[in-house]
């Protein structure tokens, strides 16, 4: 049964005329609070960034690899860091989008108007925000992403969760001591698991979408409240953009790692662009890399491998070959 207002608020102890203008409020604006109020609802099953986080958390023991080709190891290695690509140029054009135009689909579905789901599109295109994914996998044999990365030169960069974690939040703290001294130029730091399953996207988004549209429609009878769910509701929208992906894509199995950079506006703050591509990066410190993983049937070598790795001062790496039979 669905909670009322009044189940969660004594209007007794209200001003009178907060009182009358929680009551004058249409039935989806009501529900809109009950959703926001209401800790067992399902807006804050799973539009509560603490609920998310622990839904698609990545161990902190996890070990993930990052598929590339020998070239570009060895680009790594001569200039000491890894370089993160800003989610506009991702592999996927749909990257980030994929989130939004579902949602569009899902609203239509809950009986939006055509206007509500432009509005919506609008809305959600307004601001560039300043993010970059650096992509990995816990499968070290995975064969959709030799195909995708080795082009029979493909290299596994095996990295423990917890220092990959520890050097990206050392980078991009820039000195500050805690998140509350962060201020533009910092970037926020969080591994998550890429959900590819289309039930559950749906099932989630829809939770979200509800209450914003239940929100939008009652705005003119409560703005502070109504604004204040809708502003929550897109912000949970723009967390799972980050996270969602096409579900033809599950053999990625990917992991990544999210780089907020605090922007004013629509201003970013990349540390290198090439080809107008903006770029951040990660630093490599000796404890970062544990293992390099030769693709099957490579035409690199152990030996070429290790021969780079020493000249570079990874002499105690270890090195091998996938398990993969081809």
């Amino acid at each position: 049964m669905n909670k009322k207002l009044s189940d969660l608020i004594d209007f007794s102890k209200l001003p009178k005329e907060i009182k009358e203008m929680l009551e004058s409020l249409p039935e989806e604006g009501q529900q809109a609070l009950v959703a926001m109020y209401d800790e067992n609802s399902d807006l804050k099953k799973y539009g509560s960034p603490d609920n998310i986080a622990k839904d698609f958390l990545v161990d902190d023991a996890a070990v993930l690899c990052h598929y590339t080709e020998f070239g570009n190891l060895s680009s790594i290695l001569e200039n000491k860091k890894f370089w993160i690509k800003s989610k506009s140029y991702m592999n996927d054009p749909k990257e980030f989008l994929y989130t939004y135009e579902l949602g569009e689909k899902l609203l239509r579905n809950l009986g939006a108007t055509e206007d509500e789901i432009c509005e919506f599109s609008k809305v959600t295109k307004q601001v560039n925000f300043d993010i970059y994914i650096w992509s990995f996998s816990e499968n070290v044999n995975s064969q959709a992403l030799w195909g995708n990365y080795g082009n029979k030169k493909g290299i596994a960069i095996k990295m423990n969760q917890k220092n990959i974690m520890r050097n990206l939040a050392s980078h991009f703290a820039k000195g500050k001591s805690s998140l509350s001294k962060y201020k533009e130029g910092n970037g926020y730091v969080f591994p998550v698991k890429v959900l590819y399953n289309i039930a559950e996207q749906k099932e989630r988004l829809s939770a979200i979408l509800l209450q914003y549209l239940n929100a939008v429609r009652s705005f003119k009878f409560d703005p502070v409240d109504m604004n204040q769910i809708i502003l929550e509701c897109l912000s949970v929208l723009t967390l799972y953009a980050l996270i969602l992906k096409n579900p033809l894509l599950y053999q990625e199995e990917e992991v990544r790692f999210i780089i907020n950079n605090i922007n004013n506006g629509n201003k970013i703050h990349p540390e290198f662009e090439i080809n107008n591509i903006p770029f951040v990066s990660c630093p490599i410190s000796k404890d970062l890399i544990s293992e390099i993983v030769i693709q099957t049937g490579s035409d690199i070598s152990e030996i070429e491998v290790r021969k780079l790795l020493a000249k570079h001062g990874f002499n105690n790496l270890e090195v091998t070959t996938s398990l993969l039979p081809y």
